[in-house]
């Protein structure tokens, strides 16, 4: 009779761990992601580079002069980012650049700031906007020229962190290749 109930028990815990619709009990192993950002990485996620056709439209200004904008879009089925805003600790200035670049002050993060976006995109920090830095931070430097916004770099709070925004524009005229650069520096930074 021990024996029957012993084995009864055991039966019934297992009938309760188990799904009503017979699929397997829920393990660690088989448990969904905390969060989906699109699949599972590779060894090859940072070097695969799409094929983009790249073209020139052209357009008048104020003045009447004829202006050219370089262009590009995907290939075939191919898409292209055409904005991306992301951040990371200014701790990775110290790791990236190491004893080339004293960082002190602001202006020296920023200066690291331009030339991380040099290396990454082909253009630099520019100016310092005129008013806050927005997005909670306390300042704020554009990248681009006086005719045109490529992004904006905001720093100060935040948690020691260096926000990066690039418009549409700035992806557009980036240095051909800037997709996978970034990929391969963000996956270092802190």
């Amino acid at each position: 009779m021990e024996d029957k109930q012993g084995m009864t028990k055991a039966v019934a815990g297992v009938m309760t761990d188990a799904p009503a619709d017979g699929r397997k009990p829920t393990t660690a192993s088989n448990l969904p992601p905390l969060s989906n950002r699109g699949g599972t990485e590779t060894e090859t996620a940072g070097r695969v580079q799409e094929v983009f056709e790249c073209y020139e439209t052209y357009i008048t200004d104020g003045k009447g002069n004829l202006l050219g904008v370089p262009l590009r879009r995907g290939v075939s089925d191919s898409a292209f980012i055409d904005q991306i805003s992301f951040s990371f600790h200014e701790k990775t200035f110290f790791d990236k650049y190491g004893v080339r670049v004293s960082l002190l002050e602001d202006e020296d993060f920023i200066r690291a700031a331009s030339m991380l976006a040099e290396e990454v995109f082909g253009f630099g920090i520019y100016k310092e906007s005129k008013g806050s830095g927005g997005r909670f931070y306390e300042r704020c430097w554009l990248m681009g020229s006086e005719d045109v916004l490529y992004g904006r770099v905001h720093f100060g709070g935040q948690n020691n962190t260096i926000l990066f925004e690039l418009t549409g524009t700035g992806c557009g005229v980036a240095k051909e290749g800037w997709e996978s650069r970034l990929f391969a520096f963000l996956t270092n930074a802190i």
